[in-house]
């Protein structure tokens, strides 16, 4: 991945665009310039084809999660491999919900959910330049700020994607390039987090075991929360310990209340804590309530 960063010109000069400063020999465009916005596919009502549901695209990875075999009825998005799918409507646009198509075989289509906006790739674009354009915040904040409809139900147009946002668009060689570095970083996250969910689930199978039957036992017990070492004992959480739980401010104590406070932490509960990196520091406005039961605060 170094050697593919590095691979990437440097010293360049800029030129200001609408799509902020880009390298002179680029262009800038709309993605109508470089993609069809949800492109003609024929598709023959009544047969069956595979089918992209919204729950099958990730917010983070650009994989379809799972694709079925469904009767096409008229409607929906229709798409081939090397097509964006990119979610209109909310949550799922905030959520960065998109999908790049590669799932399909050759020249064969598909179709899915009404609420993605199809991209399919002109000559002049690396299909997957124009996937991670759609994951770039920048495209996807804008796309936000023209949501349209009643609260709730609020959908990107398709017109968002023809005349409001303007992207650089590189030669097709560096566009390429592009895709590829961060296709690589992607790859990476996927299998980073494939190996803590892994991790994850070892570690429930581990406790699981380690707290009922603890560690080099040989003689069980039945108990109400299932065999237990015979050594062991079985109560309550407060037979071990207290449970003190918060309390809210006084009211009659107007500097509680309406004004600008901000929680403080002194050296003592940081310890109770032990996680010096949750020690966060708080927005105007804004109070913390510990696990300890506890707040301390300034004003």
């Amino acid at each position: 991945m170094v050697e593919q960063v590095s691979s990437l010109k440097t010293g360049v000069k800029f030129k200001d665009t609408p799509a902020g400063k880009v390298p002179i020999d680029w262009q800038v465009g709309t993605f109508s310039d470089i993609s069809e916005i949800n492109p003609r596919r024929t598709l023959r009502k009544g047969s069956v084809y595979p089918f992209v549901e919204m729950a099958a695209v990730d917010s983070e990875s650009h994989r379809v999660k799972f694709v079925q075999a469904r009767e096409y009825k008229g409607n929906g998005a229709k798409f081939q491999n090397g097509d964006t799918l990119f979610a209109r409507i909310t949550p799922c646009v905030e959520n960065g919900k998109t999908a790049f198509i590669d799932v399909m075989k050759e020249k064969h289509f598909g179709h899915g959910s009404t609420e993605f906006i199809v991209l399919g790739p002109k000559d002049i674009a690396h299909p997957k330049f124009i996937y991670f354009c759609t994951k770039w915040d920048k495209v996807r904040n804008i796309a936000i700020a023209k949501m349209e409809g009643t609260s709730g139900r609020q959908r990107v147009p398709s017109r968002v994607f023809t005349e409001d946002i303007f992207i650089p668009i590189p030669p097709i060689p560096e566009q390429k390039k592009i895709a590829d570095i961060l296709t690589t970083v992607d790859d990476a996250i996927e299998k980073t987090t494939q190996i803590i969910d892994k991790i994850k689930e070892l570690k429930k199978g581990l406790m699981q075991k380690l707290l009922t039957r603890g560690i080099g036992h040989k003689r069980f017990k039945k108990t109400e929360i299932g065999e237990t070492p015979v050594e062991w004992g079985v109560g309550n959480i407060s037979d071990y310990g207290d449970i003190i739980t918060g309390n809210t401010p006084s009211t009659s104590v107007p500097q509680y209340y309406g004004g600008d406070i901000l929680s403080s932490i002194d050296n003592q509960m940081e310890k109770e804590l032990n996680h010096r990196d949750q020690l966060n520091l708080l927005k105007k406005g804004l109070m913390q309530v510990l696990l300890t039961g506890r707040l301390r605060v300034t004003v």
